[in-house]
């Protein structure tokens, strides 16, 4: 089963493609900029979703204004340089 791609628009431009499950349209990973070279993988769980642990949070400037985020993991407003 292959999946569904879904490309978005950003404000850089570029294309945003969401690769999804054909069945209930979870996201499985994103390639940003169709890049080739490197893919987001999208990672969770239900059983314990206290596992996973944000190590940053990006596009901050869209976040609802009720969540806040925690002071000790860098925020962005955009995306940001991975060096």
């Amino acid at each position: 089963m292959e999946p569904v791609v879904i490309t978005l628009p950003t404000a850089s431009g570029l294309p945003h493609d969401v690769y999804r499950c054909p069945n209930c349209q979870i996201a499985l990973w994103s390639d940003y900029g169709r890049r080739g070279v490197l893919s987001f993988l999208r990672v969770g769980t239900l059983d314990a979703p206290h596992v996973f642990v944000p190590d940053v949070h990006i596009y901050t400037r869209s976040k609802v204004p009720w969540l806040e985020l925690p002071a000790n993991v860098p925020a962005f407003e955009e995306y940001y340089d991975l060096e």
